[in-house]
């Protein structure tokens, strides 16, 4: 009999063995479905989905990071304002080695520094910052730009603190033999100033690559671009100006200073009149002999036949050393003096030649005196104060016993150089700052002014606003520029006793042209004063100096124009004076003389004035040429002073119809000063009504 085939026994693995997918896709469903519903019947209720560890490692560690870098940033930021705000100081500091309160801030801004460094090198902060910028534009960058800001900033604090020493030592040092120290902190400062300045590129590089990015490092950044690129060409007239110092300092066998004496009493247009005048010699940082002589003697000894200006024709045959501070411009005038006295037999045998010209007026000394103290002058019989220098000095060159034939006349002087020399290296710390102060007032009323023959230290003082150099306007000038001369011809020491007064209004039309009216009153006080030189008439000619362009529209209260004597045939002509001599013509209806000198236009009148008399000259001219007469327009009025001539100032600008000045809210704006610097600088916007 035929027995069926055994069928294999299921077990249960068959029984939840999977069906096809393809076969059984209904089943597989309701299969899963069931599955799920089975899964959430038993879940626990809020059980938590699992995290990996390292999962939140990652991630706290890059959030930390991301704070991190973002802290950085905003630290970073903060740094990045106090530089700019400390750039303004850092250039006068490099200009003016007016370092003021500029230690400490650096001091400070170093601390900050190193922290902000540490922070740009902490672990992931340097790996991530390509990727910030994402989220950060420009901070890639940044910690490049730390480290060049920091080593920038040591750069300064280490030239600041040399500044800082040789203001406090440097007369010491070269007048007790240690030159040496003196030449070492000038050598310091210069490889600093010149590391400075590459760093410093380099970090206005950094800051140009940030100013590129959007966001909040590049508005900052931007920032200490344009400051950087604003000081950038007084930066570099700085580093090549302590260059030309050092090698004034260290170079071979003695360099001669010549330090002009000029008497404010009797003025002159670069200075007081040239009585007196000192020969510093300088070896390696010492000063080793400090000669004063009387310029006449120089002068007797010059073979030079040399025709003088015209104003002092009436005067004197010839020209000389003690007139040729005859230019407005100091440079000008500083050479030609030098010139003169290197070309009398006085110098010229022994070839010696000025690589310096200092201009000192003597209020100078007077203020130098009232730090020191007294000094007793037992030849004389007198105790040089403060307050009798320059009558007793003016007494005895003009009355007193020295004033003899063959005799030297400023002899009073050799004797008190000395002494004071003595005083000034026994100052004590606080007597130190306030003579390092003084001096910097005397500068800013330019009363000290420098020329050097070295051109790199030249353009440093000019920078530096101690060279007495005429202003030069720029090109796109919008505005209006004076200066009033004076030179004093044969009218004694009478400018002691004169007090002068600048008034001028400048009236816009519709058309921009800018119509002056000036007033320069001279005032002859009267101060019972019995020496001779103070009871004569004041002889003064009188230059106006004012924008190219200009043009005379009248002139009164002025003497008669006086004739020039002509040269005799043997005389050579100076190119300087006949450049603005041969520019010259006489307008007679005005008697007046109209040129141009320093590319300015000018206008000379005589004018005297007896004692205890005023008079006044009024001049008025057309400025320039018209201006751009806009909404916005920024307008710039420039008042240079004369070494030597104190004053007042009085400026009153009018605006043309329909327009005010924003900073008086009207259309009249004035400015008015009893304490004239060297160069007063007004500026006033231009606002429609």
């Amino acid at each position: 009999m035929h027995q069926p085939t055994p069928q294999p026994r299921k077990t249960m693995r068959d029984v939840h063995k999977p069906l096809p997918r393809k076969r059984y896709a209904p089943e597989l469903k309701r299969a899963e479905a069931a599955r799920e519903h089975e899964r959430v019947l038993h879940r626990k209720p809020n059980t938590p989905t699992r995290i990996q560890p390292v999962t939140i490692g990652i991630a706290a560690g890059v959030s930390f990071i991301f704070f991190s870098l973002f802290f950085f940033a905003h630290n970073a930021l903060a740094i990045i304002a106090r530089i700019k705000a400390q750039l303004p100081g850092l250039k006068t500091a490099a200009t003016t080695l007016n370092t003021g309160n500029l230690s400490t801030e650096l001091q400070s801004l170093s601390a900050d520094f190193t922290a902000l460094d540490r922070q740009a090198h902490a672990p992931g902060i340097s790996l991530l910052t390509g990727i910030a910028n994402a989220f950060i534009p420009g901070a890639g960058m940044l910690p490049d730009a730390v480290a060049q800001g920091a080593a920038l900033n040591q750069k300064a604090a280490d030239i600041s603190k040399d500044v800082d020493f040789l203001k406090n030592n440097a007369l010491g040092l070269a007048t007790s033999g240690h030159g040496d120290e003196l030449v070492a902190a000038v050598t310091r400062i210069d490889n600093n100033v010149s590391s400075a300045k590459l760093i410093a590129d380099n970090l206005a590089a950094e800051a140009s690559g940030i100013a590129l990015s959007n966001g909040p490092l590049a508005s900052a950044a931007k920032l200490v671009s344009q400051e950087y690129n604003r000081i950038e060409p007084d930066f570099a007239a700085a580093s090549s100006g302590i260059a030309g110092l050092r090698t004034l300092l260290t170079a071979p066998g003695d360099q001669h200073i010549l330090v002009l004496f000029q008497n404010p009493t009797e003025i002159r247009p670069a200075g007081g009149f040239l009585g007196s005048y000192g020969d510093v010699v300088l070896n390696q940082g010492n000063i080793t002999a400090i000669n004063v002589d009387d310029i006449y003697n120089a002068d007797r000894q010059l073979d030079l036949k040399i025709a003088p200006p015209e104003q002092l024709s009436g005067i004197t045959p010839t020209w000389g050393a003690r007139d040729a501070n005859w230019f407005f411009d100091f440079p000008t005038s500083a050479k030609k003096v030098a010139s003169l006295l290197q070309d009398s037999n006085l110098y010229q045998p022994t070839h010696i030649f000025f690589s310096a010209v200092v201009g000192i007026n003597t209020n100078v000394l007077q203020s130098i005196l009232g730090i020191t103290g007294p000094i007793d002058l037992p030849d004389y019989n007198l105790t040089i104060t403060e307050q009798n220098f320059l009558p007793e000095l003016q007494h005895e060159v003009e009355l007193g016993p020295d004033k003899k034939p063959g005799q030297n006349p400023k002899k009073i002087l050799s004797v008190l150089m000395p002494l004071l020399m003595q005083k000034l290296h026994t100052l004590t710390a606080d007597q130190k700052s306030q003579l390092v102060a003084t001096l910097a007032d005397h500068v800013k009323t330019k009363d000290i002014m420098a020329y050097a023959s070295d051109s790199r230290l030249q353009e440093f003082l000019n920078t530096a606003d101690v060279a007495g150099s005429v202003y030069a306007l720029p090109d796109d000038f919008t505005g209006d520029y004076l200066a009033v001369v004076n030179a004093n011809v044969a009218g004694g020491k009478t400018d002691a006793l004169i007090n002068q007064h600048v008034a001028l209004t400048s009236t816009i039309d519709a058309d921009g042209n800018v119509i002056d009216q000036l007033a320069v009153t001279r005032d002859f006080q009267d101060t019972n004063q019995t020496d001779w030189y103070y009871l004569v008439p004041n002889k003064d000619f009188i230059t106006i100096l004012t924008p190219p362009g200009s043009k005379l529209l009248a002139l009164t209260g002025n003497d008669a124009a006086r004739t020039p004597v002509p040269p005799a045939p043997e005389l050579s002509i100076d190119p300087d004076l006949a450049r603005i001599e041969s520019s010259e013509t006489l307008n007679r209806p005005m008697q007046t003389l109209v040129g141009s000198e320093w590319n300015k236009i000018s206008f000379g009148a005589w004018l005297t004035t007896d004692p205890q008399k005023t008079r006044t000259l009024t001049v008025q001219y057309q400025s320039g040429n018209p201006l751009p007469i806009h909404d916005g327009m920024t307008y710039t009025f420039v008042f240079e002073k004369q070494s030597g001539v104190d004053g007042s100032l009085e400026y009153t600008l009018i605006a043309p119809p329909g327009y005010q000045w924003k900073e008086s809210g009207s259309p009249t704006f004035t400015y008015d000063t009893e304490q004239l610097a060297a160069r007063e600088t007004v500026t006033a916007t231009l606002v429609k009504q």
